[in-house]
């Protein structure tokens, strides 16, 4: 007899655990193993032991080692973080596999992260601002922007959405913030971030929008602000009466990444003497100024109160009957090396590689952090150049 054939002794509650973790139900655990409900409830009661073949298969379904499922018993982990997904009349959608797997691999690589500013002795101390729900986005932006090192000719220097998510991820990196870039559900989270420890870490979906990229980028970066990370459905065009954070996180995000006086001197240039008859044509164009969507700029001119309220509202609900373009998900085919630094970013990226040109961590250690084969590390050196270590 194999020993994969034999049966091996576990904890149920270690089982119970693993599934849960990944959001998997008993029914998709008998699926995949061609077994029945009842053989895997009889597992998780303590009734019957799954063969070791089983907990190979289980290993790779819920993305564990092997060796996780003979621990005495759950072992401790990261919460979840906080659930901010509310929007008007909707109730959140549970958690997906792919958006509890893109969690526990951001906890990961953050306290990667965290190890690695520790070894390389570094601080890792946050260089953002500090301010509260109540606070004003439009008198605290200024600062984090200084911070941030982006002024306005900068940024409308940019040719493209794309070159500026990747400026922006840059500079908030360089207070000492982890970005990740990872893909999931856009029906379930355009974002998440961490802020119980050091260094935050901000995630982004992967599979959204550029421009809703850049916006979710600092609608995060405000939650760090705030220090109360969560996980996010962003709507870029309103308040959330029920949830003052996510009000502050949108108006903070949109008071940086278009200030007042800019988007007044903007619509001055374009020659609008009354914002609220400006055609949908001149609002992509200063949109595409700033590397927003024209829902950010329209809203930007609410708050403002550059336009009525009837005026928003009216032609907001024009935008949500119009028929929407039909849209595929973003999916870009990257080499391994690639797709590593576009995940775990520059700032993990280049840690991880000076770390291992130090000797502080092995050449398996680092591929395992960055998610390469061995022989795709020197690659990645390449692309980060050394002018980023």
């Amino acid at each position: 007899m194999g020993t994969r054939s034999l049966t091996a002794k576990v904890n149920p509650a270690v089982l119970r655990w693993a599934r849960e973790s990944a959001g998997v139900t008993l029914a998709e655990v008998g699926k995949r193993l061609h077994i029945s409900i009842d053989t895997v409830a009889a597992w998780e009661r303590g009734e019957r032991q799954p063969t070791v073949a089983a907990l190979e298969e289980l290993a790779r379904a819920f993305k564990r080692p092997l060796a996780a499922f003979f621990l005495p018993r759950p072992p401790e982990e990261p919460r979840i973080p906080r659930d901010f997904r509310m929007l008007p009349g909707a109730k959140p959608p549970a958690l997906s596999k792919s958006t509890r797997f893109a969690i526990r691999k951001a906890q990961r690589l953050q306290r990667v992260a965290r190890n690695l500013f520790s070894e390389l002795d570094l601080p890792c101390s946050v260089l953002v601002g500090r301010a509260t729900a109540r606070s004003n986005a439009e008198k605290i932006t200024p600062a984090e922007r200084a911070k941030l090192g982006v002024d306005l000719e900068r940024q409308f220097a940019w040719v493209s959405a794309y070159q500026a998510l990747r400026a922006w991820r840059s500079a908030v990196e360089s207070l000492n913030v982890v970005v990740f870039q990872l893909s999931m559900p856009l029906r379930e989270t355009r974002g998440f971030s961490l802020t119980e420890a050091d260094p935050p870490a901000i995630v982004i979906n992967a599979t959204d929008a550029i421009n809703a990229r850049i916006f979710t980028l600092f609608h995060e970066y405000a939650h760090i602000v705030l220090h109360t990370g969560g996980l996010c459905l962003v709507e870029e065009s309103m308040d959330l009466p029920d949830s003052p954070v996510e009000t502050f996180c949108n108006r903070f995000a949109g008071a940086l990444l278009v200030p007042a006086d800019a988007l007044q001197a903007r619509l001055a240039i374009r020659k609008v003497s009354y914002p609220g008859d400006i055609d949908d044509q001149h609002l992509r164009a200063i949109a595409k100024d700033f590397k927003v969507s024209k829902e950010v700029i329209w809203r930007r001119m609410f708050l403002l109160e550059l336009i009525a309220g009837s005026t928003f509202r009216a032609r907001l609900s024009r935008w949500e009957s119009e028929p929407k373009p039909a849209t595929k998900p973003w999916k870009r085919r990257l080499a391994p090396a690639q797709r590593s630094v576009h995940e775990s970013g520059v700032r993990l990226t280049t840690l991880v590689v000076e770390a291992r040109e130090r000797d502080l961590i092995s050449y398996r250690d680092a591929s395992d952090y960055l998610s390469l084969a061995p022989g795709d590390l020197r690659k990645v050196e390449g692309l980060i150049g050394p002018a980023k270590r």
